[in-house]
């Protein structure tokens, strides 16, 4: 009877611990799939801030340019105001 209890709690430990590493290799592989999918999400992001970033740059040099051109143009209106004062 020991021998067969004996038996019995050694086949039960075996399938325990068996069922306990299927677990961590799940585990494990969630883990991993979760980490690639991180790390695709930031590269995606990365991807987009720069692109946004360059928009900003080049709507910026866009609004510099048209500031100095108003400039240009107020500068020439005021010349002529003060020439015709003259």
């Amino acid at each position: 009877m020991k021998k067969l209890f004996l038996m019995l709690l050694a086949v039960g430990t075996f399938v325990l611990v068996s069922c306990g590493e299927g677990q961590q290799e799940n585990a494990e592989k969630s883990m991993e799939e979760a980490t690639e999918q991180v790390k695709e999400s930031a590269k995606e992001v990365k991807e987009e801030a720069k692109e946004a970033a360059e928009e900003v740059k080049e709507e910026t040099e866009k609004a510099a340019e048209e500031v100095k051109e108003g400039a240009e143009e107020v500068k020439e209106e005021s010349e002529k105001a003060v020439e015709e004062m003259k």
